[in-house]
């Protein structure tokens, strides 16, 4: 899960590291749900749209059923 930093925090202490505001950071959903809790907000995820499949459509026929003689 992907939070983003609200903008009064530098520490956390589970990531032992200091954070940035508006910072994007990856937790486990435990921890992000616990950061939520806090103040911090769920990022979204950039995930690309999937591209439509045009495999098995009615309108086009094998490739052997074309070349027939």
């Amino acid at each position: 899960m992907k939070v983003t930093a609200p903008q009064d925090y530098s520490h956390v202490t589970p990531l032992a590291r200091p954070v940035a505001a508006g910072e994007e950071v990856e937790v486990d959903d435990v921890l992000g749900e616990q950061l939520i809790a806090q103040g911090w907000t769920a990022t979204r995820s950039r995930s690309p749209r999937p591209k439509p499949s045009t495999e098995g459509t009615p309108d086009e026929a094998p490739a052997e059923a074309q070349t027939q003689e």
